[in-house]
């Protein structure tokens, strides 16, 4: 699938027919029909191999410098990160240029600018003898991008003037201090390239570190979903004041101007081009979008939990704040941000560190066409075996405990109880003294998520 997209305007061929893809309302691809009854997908670890393998194979077919580019991990990691990378940047429209404003702040942060020049005085042959640092990289005073072996990406402007032989000289001395350091021309199409996989892969690192808290920029992507996803009731948030021990923002929204709505395109296109990447993953694997896949989130104290209590429809929402481990083995109803981590691991998903100390999870079957990302086509971490999910309010969820991880796959039982559901109640039903109904009463139970 190939789009046209420049700041919000999205129009969508096929590439095979030419044939342009319906949209939703709220500009979002109309998921595709498919045949037959909705299956559960029964072997998800070898859906998440077989989508490593490929991502990966993209990777080192499309990208030469992935030593050199990436840093952590072994090869097959590095390039499941360029392909990832790789992949997302070429379907993404919006000029590379808007893209490197986007992630500014990173840049300034992450990848210095230097001068490589004859200085008076010199007496060292040393790369730092030549060198004069500058803040604030910018792409467009420099003459070649030096690319250190360890993930790191330098601006440099080589004065060729005063410094004979000056380029092969700055690649053989930058070959000593770093291993497996290339250096490359600012106009070589490879430049454009790594511009783009830099700037996709700052808004991946972005979730990494948080999905939602007090980042602004988390909290502007899960607005960008909203939009993109059409998500509706999902829960809300504030957007955190500017310092007081808050992070700080990691994008520049503004692009550098004054408006800061003009990066929110961007974000959208970010959010529906790895919605793209993995429908069509799933599509490729023979599912469809009615088909579902199980999947789990912990749950715990570091959420505020809260549980209505019986009685009618408008009961009492009582806080809980040490989470749901009293409802194990029961269904309840949970509030979700527009987008929602899960886990295709029950253990995974059991960890303290997302329980908060707690000790239950939630767990369902996740319809194909709401799920958002995972760590081979967007958004998600491998080791956490991460599913983002479209949120909004959800149903019938399954409250487990670390007793029902025992075994190697985890089914909840058929819910024959109608546990978390509000019971209807017909005006004729007989009232007690304060006019409260006095049979019939159900328990609802609904979580409020944090990311």
């Amino acid at each position: 699938m190939t789009q046209s997209m420049r700041l919000g305007r999205l129009v969508t061929k096929d590439r095979v027919s030419g044939e342009t893809q319906a949209h939703g309302d709220h500009g979002h691809f109309a998921s595709g029909g498919g045949g037959g009854a909705p299956r559960e997908i029964e072997d998800v670890r070898r859906l998440e191999i077989n989508a490593r393998d490929a991502v990966s194979a993209r990777g080192l077919a499309a990208n030469p410098l992935i030593d050199s580019m990436w840093d952590g991990g072994d090869r097959e990691e590095k390039a499941i990160k360029a392909g990832l990378t790789a992949d997302l940047a070429d379907r993404m429209l919006t000029p590379t240029e808007d893209l490197v404003a986007l992630v500014r702040p990173v840049m300034d942060k992450e990848c210095p600018q230097l001068t490589f020049e004859q200085r008076p005085g010199q007496s060292s042959s040393s790369l730092n003898s030549f060198v004069t640092r500058t803040e604030d990289p910018d792409p467009n005073t420099a003459t070649h991008v030096l690319m250190t072996g360890n993930g790191r990406l330098v601006f440099a402007r080589i004065d060729e003037q005063s410094v004979p032989d000056a380029v092969e000289r700055f690649e053989q001395m930058s070959r000593d201090l770093y291993t497996g350091a290339e250096v490359i021309p600012i106009d070589d199409p490879q430049v454009d390239g790594m511009l783009r996989q830099y700037a996709v892969s700052s808004l991946i690192s972005q979730w990494a570190q948080t999905s939602n808290d007090s980042s602004a920029d988390a909290l502007a992507v899960q607005s960008a979903a909203e939009d993109v996803l059409g998500v509706h009731g999902a829960a809300g948030w504030s957007n955190p004041p500017a310092g007081d021990g808050h992070p700080p923002p990691r994008l520049d929204l503004t692009l550098g101007g004054d408006t800061a709505s003009s990066g929110e395109p961007i974000l959208r296109e970010f959010v529906q081009c790895q919605y793209d990447a993995t429908q069509e993953l799933f599509k490729a694997a023979g599912y469809g979008p009615d088909d579902t896949i199980r999947l789990f989130r912990g749950e715990g104290s570091r959420q505020e939990t809260s549980v209505t209590t019986p009685g009618p429809p408008d009961g009492t929402i009582i806080p809980i704040p040490r989470g749901l481990e009293k409802y194990a083995g029961q269904y309840v109803d949970a509030t979700l941000r527009p987008l929602s981590s899960w886990s295709s691991d029950l253990r995974t998903s059991l960890d303290p560190y997302f329980t908060g100390g707690g000790r239950s999870a939630l767990t369902t079957l996740i319809p194909v066409r709401d799920v958002v990302s995972m760590y081979c086509t967007g958004v998600g971490c491998a080791n956490e075996s991460e599913f983002v999910i479209k949120g909004g309010p959800k149903t019938d969820l399954y409250v487990t405990t670390p007793k029902d991880a025992r075994g190697t796959t985890f089914t909840p039982p058929k819910q024959t109880v109608a546990i978390g559901r509000l019971r209807k109640y017909s005006p004729d039903q007989a009232r007690d003294d304060h006019g409260r109904f006095s049979s019939g009463s159900g328990t609802a139970s609904s979580t409020t998520d944090e990311h």
